[in-house]
């Protein structure tokens, strides 16, 4: 998913992977996750802060129409946060819930090409084709914010940027973190 995260858990290793068999008997099912296909990894908790609380990810996968359906909820809706697509850190295709560089958009997920880590930002610019549907906003009772979307396995877009998500049905179905 584009980050590599420690495990404030455990022995503080860097999260590798999420393996659905491994995540699927950790997780509890609420009626968020019932209304995600299967298979699915339910409010995974990414990270903590102390000042914007958990980042946490819910993801399935529907198998019949080749999409993925995803759910991230981190803070109050006043910061960015995103998923990365990309095999190696930090490259690659992402969803970004911004205002964009220049705070001249509006406060939604957003499709973004990530070239490069550079600190002036650079590295960071929006797709040219948004292939992110059924972008929705929601507060949970707690108050934290989280937005939910669906993307397709293969985007076919021209300009390959965009990742694309291959499995076979009887694969164990990862994301890389």
């Amino acid at each position: 998913l584009g980050v590599s995260l420690t495990d404030d858990d455990e022995d503080d290793e860097l999260i590798d992977a999420i393996s659905y068999a491994a995540l699927d008997g950790d997780t509890i099912a609420d009626a968020r996750c019932d209304a995600l296909p299967y298979p699915r990894v339910c409010d995974y908790e990414l990270t903590t802060t102390e000042t914007q609380g958990v980042y946490s990810m819910s993801l399935g996968l529907n198998l019949e129409n080749t999409t993925a359906v995803f759910e991230l909820c981190y803070g109050d809706g006043e910061q960015w946060f995103g998923v990365g697509f990309g095999t190696t850190g930090m490259m690659g295709d992402a969803a970004i819930f911004t205002t964009g560089k220049t705070d001249a958009d509006t406060a939604d997920v957003y499709d973004y090409i990530l070239s490069s880590t550079a600190s002036d930002g650079s590295g960071v610019n929006r797709d040219s084709v948004d292939d992110l549907d059924a972008v929705s906003q929601s507060t949970l009772v707690d108050g934290t914010f989280c937005v939910q979307f669906e993307r397709a396995f293969d985007t076919a877009d021209a300009n390959e940027e965009d990742s694309v998500f291959t499995f076979e049905t009887s694969d164990a179905v990862d994301a890389v973190l």
